[in-house]
């Protein structure tokens, strides 16, 4: 119907079936497009996509992150998970360019945007919470300020910033903070810092 919103029945599929054989032959590589259940796919054989690229890394990054934790006190495995975690979290935070085809407002499309929002914060929050963990404060705060970047809509990498700030003695830093994300949340979204964000805030201006 998107493709051929004037064509009916028939005659709509017989011409998809006409444009994706040319498109096979442009390409040189009849597998590299798979039709199947109604649906037409790349091959990741063939086709680099950065959506494929962004959840395989975060998908490796939770499960050692899940690796990491069970580990507890065993620091060889703790120490090798870590790396891995940081090395894969610098990479997500380069191929993710923001969000998913904005603008477009169907369902797959909103689908899609919201899973990788989702696994960006995931990511983040694992390689920011390793970091913190270390007293690596200032590292955590650049992976922070980079996800700020990357999705500026999400409270909690404000709210870490802030705190990774704090602990380095950076208060006026983590006070702008603070003011950027109430500046930005009342321009996108004309509401308020959530009470999590400002009860954060608060115990750090009183300590």
């Amino acid at each position: 119907d998107i493709l051929y919103p004037e064509s009916e029945g028939d005659k709509a599929y017989y011409s998809f079936k006409s444009m994706l054989h040319l498109l096979r032959r442009l390409l040189q590589v009849n597998d590299a497009l798979i039709l199947q259940g109604g649906r037409l796919y790349l091959n990741p054989r063939y086709c680099y996509t950065d959506l494929q690229h962004f959840s395989c890394l975060s998908e490796r990054v939770e499960k050692l992150y899940q690796s990491c934790r069970a580990a507890g006190n065993r620091q060889s495995a703790v120490r090798e998970n870590r790396q891995q975690i940081l090395d894969a979290g610098r990479q997500i935070l380069n191929v993710y360019q923001g969000d998913f085809l904005p603008g477009e407002e169907s369902f797959w499309a909103i689908e899609a945007r919201e899973r990788m929002r989702s696994r960006l914060a995931a990511v983040v929050q694992a390689a920011g919470d390793l970091l913190e963990k270390e007293n690596k404060f200032m590292e955590a705060a650049k992976i922070y300020e980079q996800a700020i970047e990357k999705n500026k809509l999400q409270e909690f990498f404000y709210r870490r910033l802030m705190v990774c700030l704090h602990k380095t003695g950076r208060r006026p830093e983590a006070h702008a903070v603070y003011q950027k994300c109430c500046r930005t949340l009342s321009s996108h979204l004309g509401v308020k810092p959530s009470p999590e964000t400002e009860s954060t805030y608060r115990s750090l201006m009183r300590s």
